[in-house]
């Protein structure tokens, strides 16, 4: 989420060809903007102008629809942020602001008819975390609404005689209740974002479902869901991206909760966060894997189910928990890993003094299970297992 408040920043500052522009625009060809917000009076445009500045540095202004012969020609004022030069960073930009306009979208402003407008596209993992508020970090600092109300606290967590510095962020806006924690020394992070005003929270979850599908679908995303409890996004670490990372809204009563969950890795396999503290692990996605016991019990079902093993399974076959990472077993993960190895007896084919491994998965506690493959040294999709 740091990253993103960062990307963002980059993107304004980079790509935008012009300062604030109050209804002052006299060119025929303008570019591309963000729409925020279309409004009947000038005085309320030049507001929330205004107030967007306060988030998005200089970047934002507004103009007189029937202006423009490439807008709908409605007789109103458009509040935008922007102008960027190609659709790609328009669209780009939009995600991050879908928690403030969910009907946001990226349209070319010129003096030529025909209207060109682009919906909010995600490139990579980050841009979807704009479904919820942007996290307060030291990038953030001169840029938040003055009316958020915010603060931090540290503490030294002290694990297996190291020491690491944790910290909690905890911010109150109108209709958001938001915190995060952050393990300064390893980079993981645990964060949720909860709406709590929403008028229709089950026409809002709908709606955030499918944009997380279709958008995951392209960028080659794994999806995890409950149809009208929860949807949850999966980025697997890989050659390229040495992070693991979830994210997640789940639907409770009339609230949404947003999550943001990552691992990071540095060239082996550490996933866990470790030193983050127990209060910072809870999350609306419901535990189904509640131990060692339940998740070996997990992935034999559905490994008989798809057959992987062949219809013998699981005879002649041994079962051990075998984390990939260098940390002690008992440190907070959110997932089991488990080892299958072949069982060679006295007398039998094979090498007694031998297990060879079968194969390795990883059980999350959400019920999802991915599959490592010694081609890559990565986890994948466990649906992959099934194209062997």
């Amino acid at each position: 989420m740091r990253i993103m408040s960062a990307a963002i920043l980059a993107l304004l500052v980079t790509f935008c060809i012009s300062d604030t522009a109050f209804g002052d625009l006299d060119t025929d060809e303008f570019g591309w903007v963000v729409v925020c917000e279309v409004l009947d009076d000038e005085a309320g445009a030049e507001m929330l102008a205004e107030e967007l500045g306060s988030l998005f540095g200089q970047y934002t202004g507004y103009l007189w629809i029937p202006d423009w012969a490439s807008l709908s020609g409605y007789r109103g004022w458009l509040v935008y942020l922007g102008p960027f030069e190609t659709s790609d960073y328009a669209s780009q930009v939009a995600c991050f602001i879908l928690w403030k306009y969910p009907d946001t979208y990226a349209i070319n402003v010129s003096g030529e008819e025909g209207r060109n407008a682009v919906p909010p596209t995600p490139t990579d993992f980050s841009d979807f975390v704009g479904l919820a508020p942007p996290l307060c970090s030291f990038d953030m600092r001169g840029v938040m609404p003055s009316d958020w109300e915010i603060s931090w606290a540290s503490q030294d967590v002290r694990w297996g005689g190291e020491s690491r510095q944790v910290t909690k962020t905890l911010r109150s806006l109108p209709g958001w209740s938001v915190e995060d924690w952050i393990d300064d020394y390893i980079g993981s992070m645990e964060y949720r974002a909860v709406s709590e005003s929403s008028e229709d929270a089950k026409g809002d979850f709908e709606r955030v479902s499918q944009f997380l599908r279709e958008s995951a679908e392209h960028l080659e995303i794994s999806v995890f869901e409950s149809p009208g409890e929860y949807i949850l996004i999966h980025q697997i670490p890989s050659l390229g991206i040495q992070e693991d990372k979830d994210f997640w809204v789940a639907l409770t009563g009339e609230t949404l909760e947003y999550g943001y969950r990552v691992r990071l890795s540095y060239g082996e396999m550490p996933y866990e966060w470790q030193f983050l503290p127990e209060e910072a692990h809870a999350s609306a996605i419901p535990v189904l894997i509640h131990s060692y016991d339940d998740a070996l019990d997990f992935l034999i079902d559905k490994l008989s189910e798809d057959d992987i093993y062949g219809s013998s399974f699981p005879e002649g076959l041994s079962f051990g928990i075998e984390h990939l990472d260098n940390s002690s077993e008992d440190v907070y993960r959110d997932y089991y890993d488990i080892a299958i190895r072949e069982v060679h007896r006295p007398g039998g084919e094979g090498d007694p003094n031998t297990a060879p491994i079968r194969g390795r998965f990883r059980i999350y506690d959400r019920g999802e299970i991915i599959w490592f493959t010694r081609v890559t040294g990565m986890f994948v999709p466990y649906a992959e297992i099934l194209d062997r």
